[in-house]
């Protein structure tokens, strides 16, 4: 089974997440406005979530633009590792843009890096399985 993308509704209200994104212990990065927002997320053949979009967007349409411009740049895409209280994340760029995060934190550095090895590979031959986006549970 090839990994599938997956869209993640939500909302905000007053600047106020729900469920809080990108999540997987980072902060929430407020939408630029209040109201129901979609995102993506992209899961391994197993169903363990991969990654996830760093931001969140306004309908649909806009993150499965996001989600094709992701795969159409991740030939050329960079990715760095970052610290926070101790446990490491990555985040990936495509011309100096966020334009995925690790959807969790890592013990160790090298788990960090193969599960970025990971994502790449699964931007690249991950499938768009819902049109329609879920809440989360």
């Amino acid at each position: 089974m090839l990994p599938r993308f997956f869209l993640v509704a939500g909302h905000q209200l007053g600047g106020r997440m729900l469920p809080a994104w990108p999540g997987g212990g980072r902060g929430s990065r407020p939408a630029p406005f209040d109201g129901q927002w979609v995102a993506w997320r992209i899961v391994g053949s197993n169903h363990r979530e991969l990654a996830r979009s760093p931001v969140v967007y306004p309908d649909a349409a806009a993150a499965q633009l996001a989600i094709a411009s992701v795969q159409a740049g991740v030939e050329r895409a960079t990715g760095g590792t970052e610290t926070v209280n101790g446990r490491w994340a990555w985040q990936l760029f495509i011309d100096g843009e966020p334009v995925a995060v690790s959807s969790r934190f890592y013990q160790r550095p090298r788990e960090c890096v193969d599960s970025l090895a990971t994502a790449v590979t699964a931007f690249k031959i991950g499938q768009l399985r819902d049109v329609r986006p879920g809440l989360r549970r």
